[in-house]
């Protein structure tokens, strides 16, 4: 491997995951439709696929954010965190509560409970999942508390 290029999200709105990520400080970078019609159905086997992407990126990561116009899946609530496949994306932030208020604002709302851990590299760290039902971001404050 040479390096770590990007992760990769279906979305259902390009626009409203553009604002959101860049609330978590990610900039626009691109927004385009592939130039060959057939390649997303020939790279994802997809039959008929067809979507626009943007690529938002930030000094340490890059996400590709994919909305597909065909074929329209029906949008089912996401993977549970215990099982296989479930997927989160992890920040640490200095502001953790204007942070989750800021999320809260696109819809992501705790999964469970705000909780400090207790032991281990991270010790004295809150952490927190929250999720719109499809996404889950994991939370973690910067200061010990």
């Amino acid at each position: 491997m040479v390096r770590f290029e990007h992760s990769g999200l279906t979305v259902r709105d390009l626009d409203s995951a553009i604002a959101l990520f860049g609330c978590l400080g990610y900039r626009l970078v691109a927004r385009r439709t592939p130039p060959d019609p057939n390649l997303p159905e020939r790279v994802t086997g997809v039959k008929g696929a067809a979507f626009e992407l943007a690529i938002v990126a930030r000094a340490d990561h890059a996400i590709e954010l994919l909305a597909y116009s065909n074929p329209v899946a029906a949008a089912s609530k996401g993977l549970q965190p215990n099982q296989q496949g479930f997927a989160h994306l992890c920040y640490r932030t200095n502001a953790f509560e204007k942070t989750k208020r800021d999320l809260a604002g696109f819809g992501l709302i705790p999964r469970g409970e705000t909780m400090k851990i207790t032991d281990g590299p991270a010790a004295g760290v809150r952490v927190v999942y929250l999720s719109d039902g499809f996404l889950t971001i994991e939370l973690l404050s910067s200061e010990v508390v």
